[in-house]
């Protein structure tokens, strides 16, 4: 059974949080992509514009309206819609939002690692898992691409948590 966490621990945890957040911050700002919508960002894109713009799920651009496909999951693509759509309210560039998004989420996929990892380990352990997943280089560079890790990551490690909470909620010690 882990022991219980200090007020220091949670310190450390904003700290590593935040240095994870300042960290993907720094890399999306200063790392230049020269096509930065290109590959499946692309059909990512277009799917999430067409949603936008015409309510259709579709990564077609030549016809309009689009025709309906379901080539791909509509996850991401639903994110970058209701991204748009802020972006556009708030009269931001929506893909420079999505990059900022992409690094909170990044940064709050640490807090949930230190979560999931506090259920089964000490603070300390724990708190090492966050720090290795703050300063991975796989997860800090991918925030900086339009593609579903970032998301997908974020979602998968909440799921784990929530998943494990269950579990425990129904076999409490």
């Amino acid at each position: 059974m882990p022991t219980r966490t200090k007020p220091l621990h949670y310190v450390i945890l904003i700290l590593i949080v935040a240095g994870a957040a300042l960290l993907r911050i720094q890399y999306n700002t200063v790392t230049l992509i020269d096509t930065p919508i290109r590959g499946d960002a692309t059909s990512y894109v277009n799917y999430a514009n067409n949603l936008v713009e015409h309510r259709t799920f579709s990564r077609s651009r030549e016809s309009t309206p689009p025709v309906p496909d379901n080539y791909w999951a509509p996850g991401y693509p639903s994110f970058l819609a209701a991204v748009i759509v802020i972006a556009n309210t708030l009269e931001q560039d929506s893909y420079t939002l999505t990059l900022r998004l992409q690094a909170v989420l990044g940064a709050a996929t640490v807090l949930l690692v230190f979560l999931f990892a506090r259920l089964v380990m000490s603070a300390a352990w724990a708190l090492f898992a966050a720090a290795l997943m703050s300063i991975s280089p796989h997860a800090v560079s991918l925030g900086s691409y339009l593609l579903t890790e970032t998301l997908f990551a974020f979602l998968l490690t909440l799921a784990l948590l929530l998943f494990a909470l269950s579990i425990r909620s129904l076999n409490p010690k």
